[in-house]
């Protein structure tokens, strides 16, 4: 990562611990997740991983980073995802909020962004492009998606 993603990320990685502390994902858990989905992480990921591990954040419960339970995690719940409704294998299940799917596409493009936040009719849709869903919110980076994250946490500890 560089210039202004270098500066996001340490800003926010900043804020971010200001909140919450440092809650790094375990040592080699990136690795074993890459082994098991076949997959990726973008370096942004990984890079946020090193702080953030997942779980409540931005009002949203993320899944846990980490390949297996007790609590929800990226993996087990990307593979039922896989096995349930065909989740094309180069995305991850980041969230599961009511009625939709926030996912993380490893391998993004201009038309299918590295986060998506889609309406649970549109799961179906998930494939090359994210122009025939009903209004999905996009974020072309992790990184771009978790300094939303970060900013709506703030703009929600304000309000209180």
């Amino acid at each position: 990562m560089k210039g202004n993603h270098m500066v996001d990320l340490e800003v926010n990685r900043d804020r971010y611990i200001s909140l919450f502390g440092a809650e790094p994902t375990k040592q080699g858990e990136i690795e074993r997740i890459e082994e098991i989905l076949s997959i990726y992480f973008p370096d942004d990921f990984k890079a946020i991983s090193k702080f953030y591990r997942g779980g409540i954040l931005g009002t949203i419960s993320h899944n846990s980073i980490s390949f297996a339970g007790p609590a929800t995690n990226i993996t087990e719940e990307t593979l039922r995802l896989r096995g349930s409704i065909d989740l094309p294998p180069h995305f991850v299940v980041l969230a599961e909020e009511p009625a939709s799917l926030i996912v993380l596409n490893t391998k993004p493009t201009v038309e299918l962004p590295a986060v998506i936040w889609c309406d649970q009719s549109d799961v179906y849709r998930l494939g090359d492009s994210v122009q025939d869903m009903q209004r999905p919110r996009t974020w072309r980076s992790y990184l771009e998606f978790f300094c939303f994250l970060v900013d709506r946490e703030i703009a929600v500890r304000n309000e209180k």
